[in-house]
Formats: C-alpha cells, sequence, structure tokens
C-alpha cells in the first residue's frame, strides 16, 4: 500500500492519540523523559517546529501512522496493525524529504530507541549512519544523514497537503 503524509489538523488528535498511546507504539517513540503521547501530539498540532504530520493510505482515509518534525530532524511512528508492510519506510522517507527542505544543508538526525531493529534498518536504509548515544536519552541511539538528494518538493512520495 503507498501511504502520503500530510500536516496534521485538530480533527486527527483523538485518532493519532489511539495510536501512540497504545502499548506496543509508546515503547517504541523516543520521547523526553516525563514526557507523553499526549504531549507528543499536543507539542506537534501547536508549534511549528514540531509539525505533526499523518499518514494515509491512497485510498483510504484511515490514519496508518505519522510523525513529527523535531529540532534538527523527526520522528515517525505507524500503527501496529500495518507494520512489517514497509510503511515506515515510505512515512521516514517523506518526512526526510520535508525535513530536508526545511534544513537545507544540514545533518538530520533520528534518535531511535534501544532495541527498535526495523527502525534502526529503516534508518540504514534511507542513508542514516549511527553516531553515538545521546546524554539525555541514554535509551536512545543517534543516527545522522548529511547528505541527501532532494528531488522535487512537494511531488513523487512526497505529499504535504495542508
Amino acid at each position: 500500500m503507498n501511504v502520503g503524509v500530510r500536516l496534521a489538523s485538530v480533527r486527527d488528535r483523538d485518532e493519532v492519540l489511539k495510536i501512540v498511546e497504545r502499548i506496543e507504539v509508546a515503547a517504541q517513540l523516543v520521547l523526553a523523559p516525563r514526557s507523553s503521547g499526549w504531549q507528543y501530539v499536543e507539542i506537534g498540532l501547536r508549534n511549528c517546529r514540531h509539525r505533526l504530520y499523518v499518514a494515509e493510505g491512497q485510498k483510504t482515509d484511515a490514519i496508518l501512522g505519522g510523525g513529527r518534525l523535531e529540532p534538527g530532524g523527526f520522528s515517525y511512528f505507524v500503527h501496529p496493525e500495518w507494520w512489517r508492510q514497509g510503511l515506515g519506510l515510505q512515512i521516514a522517507r517523506q518526512l526526510l524529504t520535508i525535513c530536508c527542505h526545511r534544513l537545507p544543508g544540514e545533518t538530520i538526525r533520528l534518535a531511535i530507541r534501544r532495541g527498535n531493529l526495523s527502525s534502526i534498518k529503516i534508518a540504514e536504509a534511507l542513508g542514516f549512519r549511527f553516531s553515538g548515544s545521546d546524554a539525555l536519552m541514554p535509551h536512545a541511539l543517534v543516527f545522522e544523514l548529511e547528505h541527501f538528494d532532494l528531488g522535487p518538493h512537494p511531488g513523487g512520495d512526497c505529499i504535504e497537503r495542508h
């Protein structure tokens, strides 16, 4: 299934919360200490530096996952019913494209929870390289990407609808 990402709206709040607060998804998100899925969503809806995006299938309006721009990078999530179907890579690739257009020439970082092998494989498939761990979040591994071929924006597999 092909997915497209779009900027989330307040109308998406409840559906996104149902996904990020699921125990198996919450366990994979790298959140700041004492942070919650609710804060992840609210900050993404209210703060232009942490924009929240949702991913929808092209033949359905259901939210299958999404992500958020972070300072210097992005985070993403996939609804567990859609795990292991290639959606994480599609979502991450589209968010990476958006992020690179917003931060041209800068190094992009991903913080991945230790043991999240699927996200590590996705990061490596996108060209990210392991760069160490984060002193503020010892449960996270940091991956960096210095060069990324942006291609056209928006277009191709990157759909940023408002």
